[in-house]
């Protein structure tokens, strides 16, 4: 028999003990703390939590600290900027192509152009904007206006 020791919160601490009885487990028990018995298959740990009754409660996944957060924006927006940086390769190829054999340049290619050029500014704003943010509600509330 196996016992995970959880804290007066009910938050597991990660010690497991093993005896051949529970009365044996319940020595083995700090003060103020539990245990949640077990045979084979021992819970999860970081995604449950014991009740004061003795059932396990699924806890609900933490939130990343904002900043982990704030980082996750950033790389998106850079993401979202060298995307649109590459896609102007094909258009200004085009573009290139048509002015070095003399013709005007087609409609086509410089309209993908100038709207590839709005997607990386505005792209590059909402990175300016994220990197402004100096603290979780700053950054929430501008995450919360985006969406």
């Amino acid at each position: 028999m196996m016992g995970a020791i959880y804290g007066p919160d009910g938050y597991f601490t990660g010690d497991v003990v093993s005896a051949s009885s529970e009365a044996l487990i319940w020595r083995m028990i700090p003060a103020g703390a539990g245990v949640y018995l077990f045979e084979n298959d021992p819970p999860d740990f970081v995604s449950n939590r014991v009740a004061p009754d003795g059932t396990l409660i699924a806890c609900p996944p933490v939130s990343p600290p904002w900043e982990l957060r704030r980082f996750a924006a950033e790389r998106a927006a850079m993401e979202e900027i060298l995307a649109a940086e590459a896609a102007q390769a094909r258009p200004l190829r085009e573009l290139v192509d048509a002015m070095l054999i003399g013709q005007l340049a087609p409609a086509e290619p410089l309209a993908r152009l100038n709207e590839i050029k709005l997607c990386i500014e505005s792209a590059r704003a909402h990175l300016v904007s994220i990197r402004a943010t100096d603290d979780e509600s700053s950054f929430d509330a501008l995450m919360n206006h985006q969406a």
